[in-house]
């Protein structure tokens, strides 16, 4: 018996020895470190972003780079959507002054000038120990993200604000005041002068109005949200007619996903409703559709407040729905603007004056020579990092009824009670 005993105690001493290493080396390997197999070797050559040619390095001037470590993936991209810039042999010419070397190997964290975190992709578990050494003062710690603190926290319920308090320096995100934004683009006035110009973009306006017959479009696949916007197309729905298309209204083809087979020029407006209304978050929703000079259709925006619009938006340039008391009010203003096409044109009159270039706004693609830019800046002492609990927190930043709803579903197990409860869906 004794025996016996014995031997079911060393069966469960050996499993758990088993089951306790293989979790220690988990947490512990990183396989990212031996991405870099030739991070110890020098450069031969300079890799050309505006051309893609790689130019040896002994037929160019010589001079500095930085070196920019990618703690994290982008969306699960380990090379972050560029992999040309991930040569080990190579230093990426973003410009004529702003020179790196990419890498992915955490081993070179000390004498990396940019180290970056894409938040989505964080592991907290995983993240380097930030300290007020002075050996980190050459550094510049970068966080990006393109998700509200809503959807950042709900996504991932470990983090805690406070666990990031000074530990990043500069962000690029949705936020308009970034160094470098992730929707937001460039707006350039005309010159006022150049009357042929003006007068042409005027003829564009009056011209779109010919081929409009239908109110408004929406695409959308997300249909839970925290800004509960679905419910509010399906009270605006009773006073005016909204096509929808998407995983929430009419299927879209795997061929033509982008258009839905929905003709964008027939519409005069477009719901650029965002998924949770939070400071500054203005996402490709409305960018996409303020920019297309071909279609010209007039945004509806949620999302952020009215005030953030007004600081990057050009004027008149949308209609927002917090500027009407009920869903039934705004119809009625919506009906309004389409029978009486010169007030509608009004919302138009902006492309006279101004344009929209998106080119300049920083996307998920094209992050990297952002980053390298940010490499050359002056970075920031240890007495001076972001408040990140602060900056990015959903009870400061977003809307009082959003935070309400994601303070109730934010616990997995109760989102089925909150459904039959509350009779609303958790996103």
């Amino acid at each position: 018996m004794y025996t016996k005993y014995r031997n079911r105690h060393f069966r469960f001493i050996s499993i758990f020895l088993v089951i306790f290493t293989i979790c220690f080396l988990y947490t512990t390997y990183d396989p990212k470190k031996n991405d870099d197999q030739y991070s110890e070797t020098s450069p031969t050559q300079l890799f050309d972003t505006n051309t893609s040619i790689y130019v040896p390095l002994s037929e160019v001037k010589q001079q500095s780079y930085r070196t920019v470590l990618l703690w994290t993936d982008l969306f699960s991209d380990i090379h972050w959507h560029q992999e040309a810039f991930f040569n080990p042999y190579a230093i990426v010419a973003c410009s004529s002054i702003h020179q790196c070397q990419f890498t992915r190997d955490t081993r070179r964290l000390s004498k990396s000038s940019i180290v970056a975190f894409h938040l989505y992709d964080i592991n907290r578990y995983r993240l380097p120990e930030r300290t007020t050494q002075s050996k980190s003062d050459n550094q510049s710690w970068v966080f990006i993200t393109g998700e509200s603190p809503i959807n950042f926290y709900y996504q991932n319920p470990s983090f805690l604000p406070h666990m990031l308090d000074n530990y990043f320096d500069q962000s690029i995100s949705y936020k308009y005041d970034s160094p470098f934004s992730i929707f937001s683009p460039r707006i350039k006035s005309r010159i006022l002068s150049n009357t042929y110009e003006i007068q042409q973009e005027r003829q564009y306006n009056n011209n779109s109005l010919k081929s409009k017959n239908k109110p408004i479009l929406w695409f959308v696949s997300n249909c839970n949200t925290f800004s509960q916007r679905e419910k509010y197309v399906e009270e605006l729905k009773k006073y005016i007619e909204i096509d929808v298309y998407g995983k929430c209204g009419r299927k879209c083809s795997k061929e033509k996903n982008s258009q839905c087979h929905a003709n964008l020029n027939e519409y005069y407006f477009y719901l650029s409703f965002e998924n949770s209304r939070c400071h500054s978050y203005i996402t490709e929703k409305f960018w996409n559709i303020i920019s297309d000079n071909k279609n010209r259709l007039v945004p509806i925006v949620m999302g952020a407040s009215i005030n953030d619009y007004k600081q990057i938006a050009p004027k008149q340039s949308y209609i927002h729905v917090d500027q009407y008391k009920t869903p039934e009010e705004l119809a009625k203003y919506l009906n309004y603007l389409i029978a009486n096409p010169e007030k509608y044109l009004t919302y138009l009159q902006w492309r006279e004056y101004n344009q929209v270039e998106l080119i300049n706004s920083t996307r998920w693609k094209t992050l990297l020579c952002p980053l390298c830019q940010m490499a050359y800046e002056t970075h920031l002492s240890p007495s001076i990092r972001m408040n990140f609990s602060t900056w990015y927190h959903p009870t400061t930043q977003c809307h009082h009824d959003d935070v309400e709803l994601f303070t109730k579903c934010k616990q997995a197990n109760l989102r089925d009670p909150m459904n039959w409860i509350h009779n609303t869906k958790c996103p």
